[in-house]
């Protein structure tokens, strides 16, 4: 075993046990580096930038909004589209539609602020990008 003693320091009786060895400071920097690595790892682990398209922007994170505990959907009799209603982190206030109309040419399609079809929605182009950023709520 290699074992250094501190030259910088004067040599005293208080001292004489301040004996540093190179497995102690190999086992410091190892936990040094796991610390840190550690740290990157949290830091990254929830970068998504927020869904932009046009003039629409949906800040992560989002919760699905609820009503006396439940959260609120609404689905339609046209063969099951879903109305989800969520709430970013600014507080914005979003009804995301789900396309299941049947005989759509849009099936699984995701729009915005209002059914899809009506002069209000908007569909989502990047629907990939959407369900990273924002959610999948199949």
């Amino acid at each position: 075993m290699l074992r250094y003693q501190c030259s910088l320091l004067p040599c005293s009786q208080s001292l004489i046990g301040f004996i540093f060895t190179f497995e102690y400071l190999l086992a410091c920097m190892k936990a040094l580096f796991i610390i840190g690595f550690i740290a990157l790892c949290v830091g990254c682990a929830h970068t998504h930038g927020p869904f932009i398209q046009d003039s629409i922007r949906i800040v992560q994170p989002v919760e699905q909004q609820h009503d006396n505990g439940n959260l609120v959907m609404r689905a339609f009799n046209d063969g099951g589209t879903k109305c989800i209603m969520i709430i970013d982190a600014e507080g914005q206030k979003f009804d995301v539609y789900i396309d299941h109309r049947i005989g759509t040419e849009t099936p699984g399609a995701i729009y915005l602020f209002d059914y899809p079809g009506k002069p209000g929605s908007v569909r989502v182009v990047n629907q990939q990008s959407f369900k990273k950023e924002v959610g999948d709520f199949e």
